[in-house]
């Protein structure tokens, strides 16, 4: 049972020795680090609970901003519904009234052209009227003329 070579023995006594010596480090690194997550542990669960109220509160802004914008959509919509009713009336009443005054040119168009023709035609009539008279005392002249010869 001797056959085993010492330096075998010592080689394994020594990697023996450092695998106790790392089993040992490693209890107190996790012994250690068990003591640092209790140490943690409330300070992780203040934070959580930070979070979760920041979460809540940032949700009600949410809804808050969502039921103010809904809010304030449904009153523009309603103020553009006003104006669009108040746009379209006043394009009724613009259309009257650009009627009435199609109509009112085209009759102050229509007496003046009558108002025209009417002077025009006493002009012709006092030319006429100037004629005749003319033409008559040219006739009376020349029957006069030929009658003190």
């Amino acid at each position: 049972m001797n056959d085993m070579p010492q330096w075998w023995a010592i080689i394994s006594a020594f990697f023996f020795f450092v695998n106790t010596l790392f089993f040992i480090v490693l209890i107190v690194v996790l012994l250690r680090l068990a003591a640092i997550v209790k140490e943690l542990q409330p300070k992780l669960t203040e934070t959580v609970n930070r979070v979760e109220d920041a979460s809540k509160k940032i949700s009600q802004a949410a809804d808050s901003i969502k039921n103010t914008t809904e809010h304030v959509g449904k009153k523009a919509k309603s103020v553009a519904d006003g104006l669009e009713a108040l746009a379209l009336f006043n394009a009724k009443r613009l259309q009257t009234l650009t009627t009435i005054f199609t109509a009112t040119s085209t009759i102050f168009k229509l007496y003046q052209m009558v108002k025209s023709n009417k002077a025009e035609k006493t002009k012709l009539d006092k030319r006429a009227l100037n004629k005749d008279n003319k033409d008559s005392n040219r006739g009376v002249e020349q029957s006069g003329s030929s009658s003190g010869s």
